[in-house]
């Protein structure tokens, strides 16, 4: 469960590809079908939804949550925001906004992370260990939250949804995601939290002294590759990604202080 959107008063929804159903999850009954080319509209309106675009229209408010399900057995794409998805789109209403979450198979997902996180001219070895990392992240995460799992920048992982898979080099990613199909990473039966990072500067930190807890596979260890970032061909005008691996910040007095104390 991916969140697309979140505290907003309206969702536009179109389907690029494949046939889907719009559902009132609520009731469970379908308030029509969409197919390619249509587009639909939920609008906010207090304790309701404002469904358009179908056909016939909805004219009755709506509770919701709202499911726009795909319903055909081959690929089904929908496009949110302007970024295309796989998978299906539940929009649930709450009291700050509207909240939107992409539904989709866990491998399926991964088309949409691992390029995004690692690039896709990366060696096929690297693929599939950060397929393996992103997969086992996301499925420690599963159900950890009331409405959805991961969302769609560094916070959790980069997801690019079905637009990720239109890049030149996707097939690399693809080979990874497949290749290790139900692979996982666990410590004493059960999976890791795997978080995971860009450049730690030399050295990677142990878990307690970022979080709360100490974790036996979440170390401090050396990590000399990463000075490879200072060698890279192309520095931009911020100096990455060289200063993600050095860089430097000034503190006065009372904002170390403010640091300690809170």
């Amino acid at each position: 469960r991916v969140q697309l959107l979140s505290k907003s008063t309206t969702a536009m929804v179109k389907v690029v590809q494949g046939e889907y159903r719009m559902v009132n999850s609520t009731t469970g009954l379908p308030l029509g079908t969409v197919k390619p080319g249509q587009i639909c509209y939920l609008g906010k309106e207090g304790l309701t939804l404002k469904v358009s675009g179908l056909s016939p229209e909805v004219t009755a408010p709506q509770k919701g949550p709202i499911l726009l399900k795909a319903t055909g057995k081959d690929l089904c794409v929908f496009s949110f925001n302007n970024v295309n998805y796989r998978g299906d789109l539940t929009v649930y209403n709450l009291e700050e906004g509207l909240l939107a979450v992409n539904i989709l198979p866990v491998d399926e997902y991964l088309y949409g992370v691992v390029g995004k996180e690692m690039g896709t001219s990366a060696p096929q070895e690297a693929l599939k260990a950060q397929a393996l990392i992103s997969r086992s992240y996301v499925l420690q995460k599963r159900g950890t939250a009331l409405y959805a799992d991961v969302g769609t920048d560094t916070r959790t992982q980069v997801y690019g949804g079905y637009n990720a898979e239109q890049v030149s080099g996707f097939n690399n990613i693809k080979q990874a995601v497949d290749s290790t199909a139900g692979e996982v990473i666990c410590y004493q039966g059960k999976i890791i939290e795997a978080v995971f990072h860009s450049n730690s500067g030399g050295y990677t930190e142990a878990s307690e002294n970022v979080w709360s807890e100490a974790l036996p596979y979440l170390r401090a260890v050396p990590s000399p590759e990463d000075a490879y970032a200072k060698r890279y061909s192309y520095q931009d005008a911020n100096g990455w990604p060289g200063s993600s691996y050095q860089w430097q910040v000034t503190l006065t007095r009372q904002m170390l202080e403010k640091c300690v104390a809170d």
